[in-house]
């Protein structure tokens, strides 16, 4: 049914669901263009965190970077979050959704959940429990929360939230808009 009718079963039009994979997609190449970006910050900021000889010069350290536990967000969830935090589903106060892939913010979110593990799993001293209150306690009440990206779903039925409107910006916004954010113009 790609004539736009709706299908009997109230689920998604396989040309919307692409749609909003293709968006979240876009997202996290956004996401990991930063992360690529600030990798160099990140391990100057390490270096310099007191690992000097007696003269004050810095030491880097040659090590290997560890290989991810799970290949991609799909094998997180559906192997360790959902197991790990199981939750009643459908009531007024914990939304989700079996298609939860077919959210693009659950799926940035679960992203971002997904790779900030992958970093902090590796710390056996506070790691976790950074990851839990600093990544998943933030995340886990609005991806799950009555106004979450599962709102109108029930356990058994998907239902995509409507996309919010947008109205054209005229060109003299958009001029004064554009250009890198402020934080990358002070080199």
């Amino acid at each position: 049914m790609s004539d736009g009718t709706p299908r009997p079963d109230g689920g998604p039009q396989l040309e919307d669901l692409v749609a909003q994979l293709r968006a979240a997609q876009q997202r996290i190449e956004e996401i990991e263009e930063y992360v690529d970006w600030s990798q160099p910050l990140v391990e100057q900021m390490e270096r310099s965190d007191g690992q000097g000889d007696a003269a004050g010069e810095s030491q880097p350290k040659k090590e290997e970077k560890p290989e991810p536990q799970f290949s991609n967000v799909v094998e997180w969830v559906e192997e360790w979050f959902i197991p790990t935090f199981p939750r009643k589903s459908g009531g007024s106060m914990s939304r989700w959704c079996a298609l939860w892939w077919a959210h693009s913010e659950a799926v940035v979110r679960l992203q971002a959940l997904w790779t900030s593990w992958e970093v902090l799993r590796l710390d056996p001293g506070t790691g976790m429990g950074v990851w839990l209150r600093d990544h998943l306690d933030s995340q886990l009440g609005i991806l799950m929360g009555p106004d979450g990206p599962f709102a109108q779903c029930s356990p058994d039925q998907h239902e995509a939230l409507p996309v919010l409107p947008v109205a054209p910006v005229p060109a003299a916004v958009l001029e004064a808009l554009s250009g890198p954010p402020p934080s990358l113009n002070n080199e």
